[in-house]
């Protein structure tokens, strides 16, 4: 079964390219991962096994969520940039845009997080370097930082690795907001360098990236680079440092895998599976169906807690994690389905495109109005002609 894309306007820009389908399925399968996290985590409490096999898969999607999710930021950063001077936008016109995403993102981060944790379990804080409040930094960052080659940026990954093992080791105790929290600068920024590296290599020549040796090659690197991360313990004593190697070694490998497949089979096609094109919608719309998910899952605690007690304090059997996981997946899904046909409107990325650029509902309007001069134009110079 398969569904057209071109109903969906409510985040397509008019003026801008088409949107790039793997940025948006890969954005969308790190939102599944993050629920199918969150749901184990909170709603599996006395069945919470560190042991078991179940748990190490639920674990290994969880630590993988947000470092993919900040790769991909990378990449759509590189990307906006780069359509932002193809449109003859000057620098200071960039600049003081994505300095509006960052505060919008930051402020809305930091209010939802609060919100959910204050009704919930009484518990918040200001700064605690959450996804999308990291997130935030990192596109502030990036902007200066995407001018860059490839090889600076790299050198900035190895300095921000170096000040991450000091910091460990009992120096830069100083600097103690920039290296804790939950996605911290150091060493999360590195994975949104990758995300500026990896945009470079695959969406800045054509020519490169309508090669099929290009992603066998890469299909080849990304293999070889999870691999080695996987048995990094193995390969060094274990320590702080060679954990975060690991994971970041791990985690990269794992997303250019996932880069490279979705790119080749994705972005070359007009339409998809239903699966695939719900993804992609969901990625659209991620940061909104993040917090949405989370106040579901703080929600199902509150009932849980309140109307099934010991039942639910003992342990859900893995079933029933599995149906609750399975209907809240359907529940997001509906829900977006209806609120599609009114555009998306009061959602984050709705309101974030009203404050850092036009409503996109006038930015359509003016489309519009102008390809229908522009058809009356053409009209006239065919009778004329005739």
């Amino acid at each position: 079964m398969t569904i057209n894309e071109g109903g969906d306007f409510a985040l397509k820009e008019s003026t801008e390219a088409p949107r790039i389908h793997s940025i948006d399925f890969l954005r969308g399968l790190t939102i599944i991962f993050m629920m199918i996290w969150h749901t184990y985590r909170y709603w599996l409490v006395g069945s919470y096994d560190p042991r078991g096999i179940l748990h190490f898969w639920f674990n290994f999607l969880g630590m993988i969520a947000g470092p993919l999710f900040l790769v991909i930021s990378g990449i759509s950063l590189h990307i906006l940039i780069k359509r932002r001077r193809f449109k003859k936008k000057d620098n200071k016109q960039i600049f003081f845009e994505i300095v509006k995403r960052c505060i919008f993102i930051f402020g809305v981060a930091t209010v939802l997080s609060n919100v959910l944790s204050w009704t919930f379990s009484l518990e918040g804080s200001f700064l605690k370097w959450s996804l999308f409040q990291g997130i935030s930094i990192a596109l502030f960052l990036g902007f200066f930082i995407d001018k860059l080659r490839i090889e600076l940026i790299f050198t900035i990954m190895v300095i921000g690795f170096v000040s991450t093992y000091y910091y460990n080791s009992g120096f830069l105790s100083i600097l103690l907001l920039l290296f804790t929290g939950s996605f911290e600068p150091f060493p999360y920024l590195n994975y949104f360098l990758m995300g500026l590296i990896l945009g470079k290599i695959f969406f800045d020549n054509k020519k490169l990236a309508n090669a099929r040796i290009f992603y066998i090659l890469f299909l080849i690197v990304g293999i070889s680079i999870f691999f080695v991360g996987f048995i990094f313990d193995s390969l060094f004593v274990r320590s702080n440092m060679s954990t975060v190697f690991k994971n970041f070694l791990t985690f990269n490998g794992l997303f250019l895998i996932l880069l490279v497949l979705s790119r080749y089979f994705l972005d070359k096609r007009s339409k998809s599976p239903i699966i695939i094109y719900s993804l992609e919608q969901w990625g659209k719309i991620s940061f909104s169906i993040y917090y949405i998910h989370l106040g579901i899952i703080y929600v199902g605690i509150f009932i849980f807690t309140t109307f099934l007690g010991d039942f639910y304090t003992s342990g859900f059997p893995f079933p029933v994690l599995l149906t609750l996981l399975i209907g809240l997946i359907i529940l997001i899904e509906i829900f977006r389905l209806i609120w599609l046909k009114f555009h998306y409107i009061l959602g984050i990325e709705w309101l974030m495109n009203i404050i850092v650029k036009k409503s996109l509902f006038k930015e359509h309007k003016k489309i519009n109005i102008h390809l229908l001069k522009k058809g009356k134009i053409e009209a006239e110079s065919q009778r004329y002609i005739s």
